[in-house]
């Protein structure tokens, strides 16, 4: 580590080996955890108050929020790649937000599944909506430890996103298929190979400008999304509740009416 870095943050290398030694390295664990827990909270909860402001609605689902989403996980790959032993430091950073980035991709996905299943009926429709005559016991889901013959009803967004993200693996194949083929380096240790620095190149390229098509695809799509609408009708009963707008404010938004001298015209 660097002079800079020693003095900026504490080298755990330096820490007993003992159980003390364990302790303070749980505690820096959980300092960096709440630290990073908690920028993320700031930077989602600023960037969704920017979807009160109708003409930068369209834009912030489909652009801002993904891409303050992932300034926490680039800082993780940045700082571990300070050092001296950058190479190896940036293989557990990445090593790190691969995993985390699978178990959000995985467990949220199961638990939603599992808590938001309802009965199938013979006929293959799901039991959303209460039947005519049905009684008042009538359940979604009966009874509610029941898992097979229960499903989930998604809207055509989410196989789309399937598609698109099976789309941006292109260019982790650009990257993986070289080394799986063992273009291996000219070294001593025996069984080290690795993608050439070129695939890496065209991976890098190639994942930027997907990442490019991405956000224009979102903001294609945030014209004409339903969803976006209704995380804006509760943004705005939040932002109520906190007093930081009032229910005039929305209604001028939704009329088109602007506020001048204290009297209502419309805008043009």
């Amino acid at each position: 580590m660097g002079s800079f870095m020693a003095k900026l943050f504490i080298d755990v290398s330096t820490l007993p080996t003992d159980g003390y030694g364990f302790i303070q390295l749980l505690f820096l664990g959980a300092v960096y955890g709440v630290v990073l827990m908690r920028g993320s909270n700031l930077i989602k909860d600023g960037s969704e108050l920017l979807l009160l402001i109708p003409s930068l609605a369209g834009i912030v689902g489909s652009i801002v929020l993904p891409v303050l989403g992932a300034v926490p996980d680039g800082a993780i790959v940045i700082f571990s790649g300070l050092g001296d032993d950058a190479q190896e430091q940036v293989a557990v950073g990445i090593g790190a937000l691969a995993g985390s980035t699978v178990m959000l991709l995985t467990v949220p996905w199961v638990l939603c599944l599992v808590a938001g299943r309802v009965n199938m009926q013979s006929d293959g429709r799901l039991n959303y909506i209460k039947p005519t005559g049905a009684s008042a016991e009538w359940r979604k889901l009966d009874p509610p430890s029941k898992f097979f013959g229960t499903a989930c009803q998604v809207s055509p967004a989410i196989a789309y996103t399937a598609k698109i993200m099976i789309l941006t693996l292109v260019s982790f194949f650009i990257v993986q298929i070289p080394a799986v083929v063992k273009h291996c380096a000219a070294t001593s240790e025996k069984d080290k190979c690795e993608s050439p620095p070129v695939a890496a190149l065209v991976g890098a390229i190639v994942a930027i400008l997907l990442f490019c098509f991405y956000l224009w695809d979102q903001a294609r799509l945030a014209k004409s999304d339903e969803t976006k609408q209704h995380k804006i009708d509760a943004l705005r009963q939040e932002a109520i509740a906190s007093a930081l707008i009032n229910l005039r404010t929305i209604l001028l938004q939704e009329t088109g009416e602007t506020v001048l001298c204290g009297h209502f015209r419309y805008s043009d």
